[in-house]
């Protein structure tokens, strides 16, 4: 049926296609690290709301749980460092969004950014140690953006210069954030190292529209895949943060975007 959207699974070499939804809308599966369940959002109950599937070996659905009841739109979702909650991003009717997390269970909702002041747009979590940041906007009309992060009851602004903020991405391994950000009309990917304020431009020197449509650093962050504008068309490219040099990788007539790394399976 039109307008409806399922959620499958599918090999690397394309076999095995099992779609795990069938009717309503559903989107933005993400999977638990220890790949025995997937949480995503759906429509199916005539609101948006947040279900896991707990899946059998053969990646059939077992078991289908509903958790949330919120009668919100929910449009980002993550699991926990330790996969013992959900965080979501959800919006009221005011149009405020705000950052919250809940139990497995369905119980102990939280809102993480009750007290603050502005509307949250996306978030990441960094999986080492369950540190979060967040792009908020504030301001009466919300057109002042910025990344921050919470540390206890507060929240501290990391980031000090005005634009839009998208597409947070934790290091793994350092107190680094990578980010697409433009101040008037060019996109670029940037790193922030969050204890000495470090801000470095990834993409300057490529002069396109780099990072709105995806990026992902290899497992080893020595290179960094992303999306960039040329000639009209979303190409991907590799940066090499040891060498500061760029490889465009395609060069199709259709848009390349939202890249990842794949990690490599015996």
């Amino acid at each position: 049926m039109e307008g409806e959207y399922d959620i499958s699974l599918v090999n690397m070499d394309g076999s095995n296609l099992t779609t795990l939804t069938y009717a309503a809308q559903n989107s933005y599966p993400v999977w638990a690290s220890d790949s025995s369940r997937i949480a995503y959002i759906s429509g199916e109950g005539g609101t948006f709301d947040i279900y896991i599937f707990h899946l059998n070996d053969d990646n059939t659905s077992s078991q289908t749980t509903k958790i949330t009841d919120v009668a919100m739109e929910i449009i980002q979702l993550e699991w926990s460092w330790n996969d013992k909650v959900l965080l979501f991003i959800a919006c009221s009717d005011t149009y405020r969004c705000d950052l919250y997390s809940i139990d497995l269970n369905g119980t102990n909702l939280r809102n993480l950014t009750t007290n603050f002041s502005g509307t949250v747009t996306s978030f990441t979590l960094r999986q080492s140690n369950g540190q979060i940041a967040f792009v908020a906007s504030q301001g009466e009309d919300y057109s002042t953006s910025h990344i921050y992060t919470i540390d206890g009851e507060d929240f501290i602004q990391l980031t000090s210069h005005s634009g839009d903020y998208t597409n947070l991405q934790w290091s793994s391994t350092n107190p680094m954030i990578t980010f697409a950000h433009r101040e008037e009309t060019e996109w670029d990917i940037y790193t922030l190292q969050i204890y000495d304020d470090q801000l470095t431009n990834l993409t300057a020197a490529l002069q396109t529209q780099s990072g709105l449509y995806g990026f992902d650093w290899s497992l080893d962050e020595t290179q960094l895949v992303f999306s960039g504008l040329s000639a009209g068309n979303q190409e991907l490219y590799i940066y090499d943060n040891r060498t500061e040099l760029y490889t465009q990788l395609t060069h199709n007539n259709v848009h390349d975007v939202n890249p990842q790394w794949i990690v490599q399976c015996d």
